[in-house]
């Protein structure tokens, strides 16, 4: 029946005789609702429950668990369901305002999908002060987001492989994975990156005079286990702590000085500094040699330091020069111009030198040989 229609009835008595009027009875045909259209998200992640809204065609809506038969889990329009772990489907029914039921239940499913698992990190959990480390996710695939706290936050980065900033400190990063359902790891990865630090540091006492300058370095590394000192003077040492001479020739300069200190992780650091050393000349004469071929005492030279240029020029007693020679390292062996041996005696000498500090000398005296 689908459409209205009205009835009627009378009663006949046993003697046969009829009721004056037929009473009607009027039958009013509803229509059936249609089933319930279904509004709300049907794909969600593991552990979380999802809002299912009944949209139409409007009246009282039940649901259930069943496609047929069964009891209510909720009435209403707006159904939460339980925290889900699989996935599931749910079915709805409407009931009109003349009670009339939607001929079937509108089916509704529910997809869950897992939860990835906390990625894997690999990469360099120790690294050595101001440099980077390089960190790799590597399970269990998808869409790596890298923070620097352990919930919340904004991502410092997206991606698989993170290089970190250049680190003076250690510090914690942590990664979660994202599935391609777009579902979030139920905790983040930290993984600890520590800094080795080691500072080379030293002192120098003192850091500048006159030559030939001694000066001593105190190492005062922080740590470190081994040392090694160039001091641009042709030295070079691993002692922790080291002494040196500069510019024992009188020369003088600016010398650089390197401390390179490193631990037992094998990270170094490295300071330097200037040592500046002002020049100085000297010159020693000796009063006497004896050249008799015996290798000691051989020659007359002259002891300098800081000398650059020299002339000297040797003389008998009546003032007849026998020997001169230009060089600082020249000297006289005790012979003549002409080859033959001086004699015995007293001789007299005149200097000229200069000194790289700009002293200049002009010396004369006597000498004594002796054979």
């Amino acid at each position: 029946m689908d459409t209205n229609i009205t009835y009627y009835v009378e009663v006949t008595t046993i003697s046969n005789c009829s009721s004056v009027s037929r009473t009607p009875v009027n039958i009013v045909v509803h229509s059936t609702p249609i089933s319930p259209v279904i509004a709300g998200s049907q794909e969600i992640c593991s552990g979380n429950s999802v809002a299912l809204v009944a949209t139409a065609p409007g009246g009282t809506y039940y649901w259930y668990d069943t496609l047929t038969g069964g009891t209510p889990i909720f009435i209403g329009d707006h159904f939460i369901t339980p925290v889900l772990t699989k996935s599931k489907t749910y079915y709805v029914e409407v009931k009109s305002e003349e009670l009339c039921f939607s001929v079937s239940r509108t089916p509704v499913k529910i997809t869950v999908n897992e939860i990835p698992i906390s990625p894997v990190v690999v990469g360099a959990d120790s690294i050595c002060a101001r440099t980077s480390a390089t960190l790799k996710a590597t399970a269990p695939g998808g869409i790596y987001k890298w923070y620097d706290t352990p919930a919340g936050g904004f991502p410092i980065y997206t991606g698989n492989e993170y290089h970190s900033d250049v680190l003076t400190e250690t510090r914690t990063y942590y990664v979660e994975a994202i599935s391609e359902a777009n579902c979030v790891s139920s905790s983040r990865t930290p993984v600890t990156v520590t800094v080795s630090i080691v500072d080379a540091l030293f002192s120098a006492t003192p850091s500048s005079g006159t030559a030939p300058l001694t000066v001593d370095f105190i190492n005062t590394s922080k740590g470190a286990i081994t040392y090694y000192w160039n001091l641009q003077d042709n030295f070079e040492s691993t002692l922790k702590n080291v002494s040196h001479v500069f510019s024992s020739d009188g020369q003088g300069g600016i010398y650089e000085v390197m401390l390179i200190a490193t631990n037992s992780f094998g990270c170094k650091d490295t300071m330097s500094m200037r040592i500046a050393v002002n020049p100085f000349s000297k010159l020693i004469i000796p009063n006497i040699f004896t050249p008799n071929g015996d290798g000691v005492n051989d020659i007359f030279t002259l002891g300098s330091t800081g000398v650059t240029a020299l002339n000297a020029q040797l003389f008998d007693r009546w003032g007849l020069k026998l020997f001169e020679w230009n060089t600082v390292h020249g000297g006289w062996d005790g012979r003549t111009t002409s080859g033959g041996e001086a004699s015995e005696g007293t001789y007299y000498y005149i200097i000229i030198a200069s000194g790289v500090d700009g002293q200049e000398y002009k010396l004369n005296g006597h000498l004594t040989l002796i054979r």
